[in-house]
């Protein structure tokens, strides 16, 4: 038998060798090895601070240690270097054994597995640099600058320092700093000039010395004002001023402030900046009311420039939800939010401002700061008292809150009877009996009638619609109602019998619907820019007339004999006018109407109200106009009405924002003098003149209603609901009122006994 254990022998000492070649030689085998699962990840690589390469890496966490593998990576086929080798816990390792420059070495790192064996990662190249890095300049005089660098190198044997001027072509030597500084200083400069330094790593001093690339920047020795100054206001008495830093040589800023734009004192001196070029100061020493200008200087060593000014009014918030509250007869209570010095600043106290009747407001009360509400029963019901709150520091005093006023008043209204229809109201019509009345929804298809006596009982319930309902109106005795509809049909119905008489289609969108004076006539028109008068006892068409644009109103009067139509477009309203066969007689433009037409009760008159906020009277006659009253100046009028009797005209308008009020006015009819106005929160929706046209009554999106009197705008009454108020009707005598709104509500509003009430 052979003896095999020499040869066996030779073979295992050849794979040694030929492992241990692999470990220190990875490419032995294979130089495109690209990593295991066990191999170091997320690896970097970068010159630290000693301007030595530092090499990074995650540990995978199953290992005996780190080797760190080197090579030129231009020797695409040649083997790796162990360089240094590592404990287990390593993720780091600094090479400082590098000593070519611009030359890319390739790295890897490898954990060495406990079983023996080796885990490569990818290889990642580096090229280390020596040139310099992140020049800054720090300003010593006006003819000097300290250099500061970054040395990224730790075999440079200096750094070349120079320099050219603004306009400059070539760079000029200032100095040679040695191996490792990070400054200089160069002097002889002038001011109000820029300069170009650039900083240059030397490596072999002398004929044949190397300089690395060019490290270049501008240093402005031009003393820039600041720019971009804001304010704001961060206490009753304090405001941050803020600016943009633009050069680099300021001593300090100069803070002046003055009364007016052209005088100025300084306030204080702040410090240069250095990091953020962004500058700020605190002043502290302001008063409420008085508008502020400042200016920010740039202060040089022999010289200062200045920003262009801003100015800032201080404002005092005030005291934040004050509300007045009857408790009895006898007492109200005053509430409102306790200060929140968190939200605003510390305070003195709260001053109470009371005013009796229609005189100033004085100062009644000093409180706490704490404070919160306030007990008051000096009541006289002759009397009526408003009152108002403002916070106060040692140097300032809040804006006062809005007043909130209470009086005696002898008309004052319940709610007696409410109903929830589960509907969003629309329209509310009030039968000349004023026994019932009719209401539609923008949300359902069906008008109803029902009892003023009890809003519950439906009378009637007329369905037959199919699209939203736009107008509706009694006949003079209440028994038939007629109907205009989107689905371009008007309808007349029977009401004692809540039967349907007759439907009629037209070609387009109904936008309203009334009864001839006599009755014995219908009119409809909407958007087909035509209308039609109809036989009220069959529907028949009787004739038609047409306009351009859309025909928004339609109006019998002088006993039936004649008849206007009104149209609008985007330039102005187009009235026509027609004798009782439908003939055209005449026609005139007037202005940007913003509603319907309203004829005066004696017929001689018409009134409107305009898109740019105009009410308009004209003589229907003459066709002229009598006379032109400025409602708003911006606001289109929504709503314009004669008293029952004439003599007074009322207009209401949009309201154009949020944080504008809707006014209603009241003006003479006969010379169109302007009497008084009153506001809501919001756009006034509706209005009526009741009581024998002593009183008005008005409705707001602000969900409030509001009682004036007719003659001078005293404001009696008001009351809230849940939702936003769209339409009301009033009883002639003024007992009764009637709303819908958006919360699906039909109220029955009547009279109270006198009591206290709050006028908002």
């Amino acid at each position: 038998m052979k003896n095999y254990l020499p040869k066996i022998f030779v073979l295992f000492s050849f794979l040694a060798i030929i492992y241990s070649c692999t470990r220190e030689h990875s490419n032995f085998l294979d130089p495109n090895f690209s990593g295991s699962p066990d191999a170091p990840d997320s690896l970097s690589i970068r010159t630290n601070l000693d301007g030595n390469v530092l090499i990074l890496w995650k540990d995978s966490g199953n290992d005996d240690g780190f080797e760190i593998w080197r090579k030129l990576t231009e020797n695409t086929l040649g083997n790796f270097v162990v360089i240094a080798e590592t404990d287990p816990e390593a993720t780091f390792f600094i090479d400082g054994t590098v000593t070519l420059f611009d030359t890319s070495y390739t790295y890897k790192v490898v954990t060495i597995l406990p079983n023996g064996t080796i885990a490569e990662s990818e290889g990642i190249e580096f090229t280390p640099s020596f040139e310099p890095s992140n020049l800054q300049f720090f300003q010593v005089t006006n003819t000097q600058v300290e250099l500061k660098w970054r040395d990224n190198s730790n075999f440079e044997d200096g750094f070349l320092i120079q320099f050219r001027e603004q306009g400059g072509a070539n760079f000029e030597t200032v100095g040679i700093a040695e191996s490792n500084d990070t400054t200089f200083v160069a002097d002889n400069l002038s001011a109000n000039r820029n300069y170009s330094f650039s900083v240059q790593s030397i490596l072999n001093k002398g004929e044949n010395q190397l300089l690395s690339n060019r490290l270049q920047k501008t240093f402005d020795n031009v003393l820039e004002a600041p720019s971009n100054v804001t304010l704001k206001q961060t206490k009753d008495s304090e405001v941050l001023l803020i600016w943009q830093d633009n050069t680099q040589i300021e001593v300090g800023y100069g803070i002046y402030r003055g009364l007016d734009s052209l005088n100025f004192t300084l306030v204080n001196v702040v410090p240069p900046i250095n990091i953020t070029n962004i500058g700020s100061y605190k002043d502290t020493t302001l008063y409420k009311g008085i508008e502020y200008f400042y200016t920010i200087a740039a202060l040089g060593l022999n010289v200062q420039s200045f920003s262009d000014t801003a100015s800032v009014t201080p404002i005092f918030p005030g005291i934040q939800n004050f509300d007045l509250s009857i408790s009895t007869q006898q007492e109200i209570s005053l509430n409102w939010d306790e200060w929140d010095s968190n939200l605003f600043w510390d305070i003195s106290g709260i001053r109470v401002l009371r005013q009796v009747n229609d005189g100033e407001f004085e100062n009644y009360a000093e409180l706490p700061s704490d404070a919160s509400s306030l007990s008051y029963t000096d009541l006289n019901q002759s009397n009526s008292y408003a009152f108002k709150l403002a916070a106060f520091t040692e140097k300032n005093i809040s804006d006062s809150t809005d007043f909130k006023k209470i009086a005696f008043t002898q008309v004052v209204y319940r709610t007696v009877d409410s109903l929830q229809t589960g509907n969003i109201g629309a329209k509310i019509r009030l039968d000349s009996n004023e026994s019932r009345i009719a209401t539609s929804y923008n949300n359902a298809l069906t008008i109803e009638i029902r009892d003023l006596q009890n809003l519950s009982v439906i009378q009637s319930s007329l369905v037959g619609h199919i699209g939203g309902i736009t107008d509706l109106n009694f006949n003079s005795d209440g028994t038939k109602l007629i109907s205009a509809s989107g689905d371009s049909t008007v309808k007349l119905w029977d009401l004692n019998s809540s039967s349907l008489l007759w439907s009629k289609k037209q070609n387009h969108i109904l936008l309203g619907a009334n009864f001839s004076n006599n009755e014995d006539k219908v009119v409809s028109f909407g958007i087909d820019s035509s209308f039609v008068v109809r036989d009220a006892t069959n529907g028949d068409s009787l004739w038609f007339g047409k306009h351009n644009n859309i025909v928004v109103s339609g109006e019998f009067y002088q006993n039936d004999s004649k008849f206007l139509s009104v149209s609008i477009d985007s330039n102005f309203a187009l009235i026509k006018f027609w004798n009782s066969n439908g003939n055209f007689i005449d026609e005139i433009k007037i202005g940007h109407l913003a509603g319907e037409i309203q004829i005066s009760p004696d017929e001689t008159e018409f009134i409107y109200g305009t898109t740019d906020g105009k009410v308009e009277l004209w003589d229907l006659n003459l066709k002229s106009k009598d006379w032109e009253g400025i409602h708003s100046s911006s606001q289109a009028v929504n709503k314009v009405k004669f008293s029952k009797n004439g003599n007074l005209v009322a207009s209401t308008n949009f309201r154009a924002g949020i944080q504008d009020s809707s006014f209603i006015k009241v003006w003479n009819a006969q010379t169109g003098d302007f009497i008084w106005e009153g506001s809501h929160k919001a756009t006034i929706n509706d209005f009526e003149f009741i009581s024998n046209d002593n009183l008005i009554v008005t409705c707001s999106e602000d969900s409030t209603l509001k009682v004036w009197q007719a003659s001078d705008g005293k404001l009696f009454w008001s009351g809230k609901e849940e939702g936003r108020i769209k339409e009301l009707v009033g009883k002639l005598d003024g007992s009764n009122i009637y709303t819908i709104n958006t919360d699906g509500f039909i109220r029955f509003w009547g009279e109270d006994i006198p009591k206290w009430f709050i006028l908002e």
